[in-house]
């Protein structure tokens, strides 16, 4: 009975029901949620609005990733496909002005031209500027091991954007602050 708490709108029944373990397992022969139910329930939030999906998405894909870290084999690969597949990912398009409500809609991981934010530095700099998964970064964070099963490593910003530095103008050199580290530097101890 311990898989099906992940499912976040349904009860553990042990809780309610300790004593009942016999009637429950023997007799009604309810299995312990698998790999199997937590994909079906994922696939299930393309059903319903893109608004509420933001939650049930985060904790299904949590839900997924404990699975996948004890389950994932080759036999897995057709669940692997469905989760691609599967139109319940919310993301936030992007948008003429960043006042303006943003709209959200539901999208399958094989839709591509959508991406995921990993970095807060970067979600601020993309934010209404590209499609981005809605969940948070730090919502994000412990599901990199799903998109990486999942075979999105590239649709992670992180991955996506190549950060580079330019300096801009004349080089100038501060003879002064040069002076004053050279000073400091014969009194450091190596």
């Amino acid at each position: 009975m311990d898989g099906f708490h992940s499912f976040g709108e349904g009860h553990k029944i042990g809780t309610c029901y300790g004593d009942c373990k016999r009637l429950f397992c023997d007799i009604l022969q309810i299995q312990p949620a698998g790999l199997q139910h937590v994909v079906d329930e994922f696939c299930s939030l393309s059903e319903g609005s893109a608004e509420k999906a933001s939650g049930r998405c985060c904790r299904s894909a949590l839900s997924t990733e404990r699975f996948l870290r004890q389950w994932f084999t080759a036999t897995h690969f057709v669940s692997q496909n469905r989760l691609k597949a599967a139109r319940s990912f919310p993301v936030v398009q992007s948008g003429e002005s960043p006042e303006a409500e943003p709209d959200v809609v539901l999208r399958s991981l094989d839709d591509g031209n959508w991406y995921i934010s990993d970095s807060t530095i970067l979600e601020s700099a993309f934010r209404r500027k590209i499609d981005l998964l809605l969940l948070e970064v730090k919502q994000v964070r412990p599901l990199r091991c799903v998109f990486e099963h999942l075979g999105c490593q590239s649709m992670l910003l992180s991955n996506a954007v190549t950060e580079r530095t330019t300096p801009h103008g004349m080089c100038v050199r501060d003879k002064e602050k040069e002076q004053e580290l050279q000073c400091r530097l014969k009194h450091i101890e190596w």
